[in-house]
């Protein structure tokens, strides 16, 4: 029905006027159509207000994809922030330095790389005690440097231990003897060969990595004037008994041994580089005073000096093969 608005008359929903004044009635509803209308309006606003209180549990409101589906970002989002909660609670373990843990290998490695790793302490976790790198000493051949040691060797200047320890796997091209004239007088620190090696040979090295060669404290015994171990400040040097064979090799009470790299004659055998045939080498280890006998204690060869087993004596003016060492 519709209901006139001048003279409150109902009317047929068809009319067009009313039948009791004439009033107009072609812009205005009839009571059950605005009901109709009222009704959605209304849950539709029930709707918009539900929307905004669930949009701001699922679907925040302005969001650029309203098609998304809200359960899968809000799962997502929760998953980041107990993830971020878990990552602050538990780092997760940095893996790009790990240490090594495969057999040793020849590296490759520059000299430089090296170098660095062993300021910036990364040395443990990219190398291992018998990894080798080879040397270019010029006239005096490549010769092949093993990896002996880590935090083993005494700064010369007392602030700590080298990084690492490089012993070489070769001979020098170069037989020396260990003095010119046959003396094992002031042991090893008077010695022609460490002259040698601290001049000739050092200025042989690459000049990127002499110039970062550690001055360490080498230990090496003497019976002149008294039997006792000494100490030297060597940047190049020759391997002592004990640092080869054990604390059991020799009569140095100090020092570190390299036995790790180093475990038996197998490993104690030189070759000179050009024709691959086995030579007596010298240890920097003076013989203690037995039966006569006096000289520089041989390292493989014929054999070497290790309790129960045999060794040589080298006379101090006999040439003999060079295996020098370095630390990092």
């Amino acid at each position: 029905m519709k209901i006139c608005p001048k003279c409150g008359s109902q009317n047929s929903n068809n009319n067009l006027h009313c039948g009791n004044c004439g009033a107009s009635l072609s812009n205005h509803e009839s009571g059950s159509n605005v009901v109709k209308i009222m009704i959605p309006m209304a849950i539709l606003a029930i709707g918009i207000v539900a929307g905004v209180v669930i949009g701001t549990k699922v679907l925040p409101m302005g969001s650029d994809n309203p098609n998304s589906n809200p359960t899968t970002e809000t799962a997502s989002a929760n998953a980041e922030t107990a993830s971020g909660a878990d990552t602050q609670a538990s780092p997760e373990k940095d893996e790009s330095h790990s240490p090594r843990e495969d057999d040793p290998m020849a590296l490759t490695d520059s000299w430089e790389e090296i170098i660095e790793a062993g300021k910036d302490g990364t040395y443990k976790e990219k190398y291992v005690i018998g990894d080798t790198k080879e040397l270019d000493l010029g006239k005096e051949g490549v010769i092949t440097m093993k990896l002996a040691a880590m935090d083993a060797d005494e700064l010369a200047d007392g602030s700590g231990y080298a990084a690492m320890t490089w012993v070489a796997t070769n001979l020098l091209n170069t037989e020396y003897a260990m003095n010119i004239e046959d003396t094992v007088d002031g042991g090893w620190p008077e010695t022609n060969l460490r002259f040698w090696l601290n001049s000739d040979i050092l200025e042989l090295m690459p000049a990127n990595l002499s110039k970062e060669i550690k001055m360490v404290r080498k230990y090496s015994y003497s019976f002149f004037p008294e039997m006792t171990t000494l100490n030297s400040s060597d940047k190049i040097w020759v391997p002592s008994c004990r640092e080869m064979f054990g604390v059991d090799g020799g009569d140095e009470d100090q020092g570190p041994t390299y036995n790790d790299a180093f475990p038996n004659t197998t490993y104690w055998e030189r070759c000179h580089i050009n024709s691959g045939e086995r030579a007596n080498w010298t240890t920097r280890s003076v013989f203690a005073i037995k039966s006569g006998l006096k000289g520089f204690v041989e390292g493989s060869e014929g054999g070497y000096y290790k309790a129960a087993h045999t060794y040589q004596i080298i006379d101090a003016n006999n040439k003999c093969g060079v295996v020098i060492g370095f630390c990092l």
